[in-house]
């Protein structure tokens, strides 16, 4: 069973985007199905690190692409990045420690930020890179 059933719908319109998009929505569900599968804890925390990794290549592909264009709201853009990054981090520190447990709540967290950060910042972003291109 997947977590999230339409990874399509975080699109925004940029290939390299979309793209990664889809590969981050899979990696959440690759996590999900291994938590609800009862996979051992080291294959749980196998799977978080590398949708953490994921996570951190996707966002460093924005940030170059931003940087390129001269994108006027890279800081901003950064910043949440940098937030996300962080906290993510530190679950998977707790998660490794037996202090946080990954459960429907987490998920959850994950899907709104990637929604919520999709909506606003990155769907910006690609409508920023589509009218330079038209210039």
């Amino acid at each position: 069973m997947s977590f999230i059933a339409n990874v399509d719908k975080y699109c925004v319109g940029h290939p390299m985007i979309d793209t990664d998009h889809r590969m981050l929505a899979e990696y959440i569900n690759l996590l999900y199905e291994a938590v609800d599968s009862g996979a051992l804890v080291s294959e749980q925390s196998h799977l978080f690190a590398q949708l953490i990794g994921q996570t951190k290549e996707h966002f460093q592909r924005e940030e170059a692409l931003m940087q390129k264009m001269g994108y006027p709201g890279y800081a901003k853009h950064k910043a949440e990045h940098d937030m996300l990054l962080e906290e993510v981090q530190e679950l998977l520190v707790r998660f490794n420690a037996g202090s946080v447990a990954l459960t429907g709540n987490l998920f959850s967290y994950l899907e709104e930020w990637l929604t919520f950060h999709e909506v606003t910042s990155d769907k910006k972003l690609s409508d920023a890179v589509r009218l330079t291109a038209e210039e």
